[in-house]
Parts: structure tokens; C-alpha cells; sequence
């Protein structure tokens, strides 16, 4: 059974995809989301986490997508990327805001993980790059 903040990590990377499909406002994507969860572990969550990460995610949409944006390959543009891969990275980032520096491996290794859920090996590497390079920006600030 998943930890309540892998959960929450989940719930955040689906109202974040969800988001690129509605323009329901922030609230309304949570809570929809919390209403469909039919697997009983995914209703325990850690709400504290879940805010956290989603706020930071929905305020700073368009200086993410910059920020990844910068670290893509001379051949690749981020209107090329996919939502799903777009969403894994948004939350994550706003996860890597919200910890201190001995944590971010570890918010590396979850988010790598999660993405193995959802995306081919060759796509997970490119998840773990991406944040590895991120990871030193947001670091920096």
C-alpha cells in the first residue's frame, strides 16, 4: 500500500494533467479528483502535501514551463512534450521548491518512480535528466 504522500504525489499529478483538459479553477480540479478515487488506498492522502504542492504548481505555471523549457535539447520545444510528461515534471518541481536540500534525491527518486508508472524506460531517463539539471537551478535560488 502506498505512503499518504505518494498518494498525494499521485493526486497531484492527476489534477495537474486534468487541468490542461478544464477550466475549472484549482479547488474544483481537487476535489473532483478526490470523488473518483475508487481504490481505497488512494482516498488516504496527505491533504497538507497535496495543497502544498498544487498551489506552488498552479502559481508558478508559466516560470516552470520556461525553466523546463531551458533545459530541453536544441531539437525539442516544450509545445512538443506531452501533458502527461508535463505534468510529472510541474509537480515535481513545485515539490523540489518546497524541500531542503537533503530531500530533493529523494523527491528525484519518487517522481522517476511515479513516472515508471505512466511512461516507457527510454521516457523515465529523460524525467530523471530533466530534474537532476532542475534540481541545480532551483537550488541555486
Amino acid at each position: 500500500m502506498p505512503s499518504e504522500k505518494r498518494v498525494a504525489r499521485l493526486l497531484s499529478i492527476e489534477v495537474c494533467y486534468s487541468s490542461y483538459f478544464s477550466d475549472l479553477p484549482q479547488p474544483e480540479l481537487i476535489s473532483r479528483a478526490l470523488e473518483l478515487q475508487e481504490v481505497p488506498y488512494m482516498r488516504r492522502y496527505d491533504l497538507g502535501l497535496l495543497n502544498s504542492i498544487l498551489g506552488l504548481c498552479f502559481a508558478n505555471i508559466k516560470a516552470d514551463t520556461e525553466l523546463i523549457g531551458r533545459f530541453l535539447s536544441e531539437e525539442w520545444e516544450i509545445d512538443r512534450m506531452d501533458n502527461l510528461k508535463l505534468s510529472l515534471l510541474r509537480v515535481a518541481i513545485s515539490e523540489l521548491r518546497l524541500s531542503n536540500i537533503a530531500q530533493k534525491n529523494l523527491v528525484i527518486n519518487e517522481y522517476v518512480s511515479l513516472g515508471r508508472l505512466f511512461l516507457p524506460v527510454k521516457e523515465v531517463g529523460f524525467i530523471n535528466a530533466i530534474l537532476e539539471k532542475l534540481t541545480s537551478e532551483i537550488q541555486g535560488k
